[in-house]
């Protein structure tokens, strides 16, 4: 490996840190000026931190709760995709989302595909319906909080601005 600028190793050990290896490889070349076979090796033998590689397989394997998503709801995310014969959309919502290859994620698809085709579409509506009260309902719980929040900061907005004056007042008397 050639001797790099610390701002250069920084950017491709951010991207390998966010799994974009390729955009490692194009940084690294750019920086060396080597094809791309010998960059290419370079990046397969860089080594992150014991450290980093932790957090990174840490955050592969046990993502918080809020970002997971469940199986139906990912069959109907894909699902609304074909349905908008948006087919490679879907593909690619799926790949970055489980972060598989690109091949995995079309079978994965063609999969889904083939079980709507077969599958009772009444079951598929239902659960699709099912998962839309539930939206609704979380939104509809949401409102009230919402207007409790807007009491609370317009109260607050108040009195700032009363304090406000009352500095100003204190300052001119």
């Amino acid at each position: 490996m050639k001797n790099l600028a610390i701002n250069v190793i920084q950017e491709i050990e951010d991207a390998l840190r966010e799994g974009n290896k390729i955009q490692a490889i194009k940084i690294y070349k750019e920086a060396t000026g080597e094809g791309l076979l010998e960059a290419k090796q370079a990046i397969d033998g860089w080594n992150l931190s014991a450290i980093d590689e932790a957090e990174l397989w840490r955050d592969k394997h046990y993502a918080p709760a809020e970002n997971q998503i469940s199986e139906t709801e990912i069959v109907q995310k894909i699902g609304d995709y074909l349905a908008k014969g948006k087919k490679l959309e879907a593909i690619k919502w799926i790949k970055n989302l489980k972060e598989m290859g690109l091949k995995e994620a079309k079978d994965y698809v063609e999969d889904v595909e083939i079980k709507m085709k077969t599958t009772d579409f009444e079951e598929f509506n239902h659960e699709k319906a099912k998962i839309n009260a539930n939206v609704s309902s979380f939104s509809e719980k949401q409102k009230p909080l919402n207007s409790e929040m807007s009491l609370f900061l317009k109260f607050v907005i108040a009195l700032a601005l009363t304090l406000f004056l009352y500095l100003l007042y204190l300052s001119f008397a």
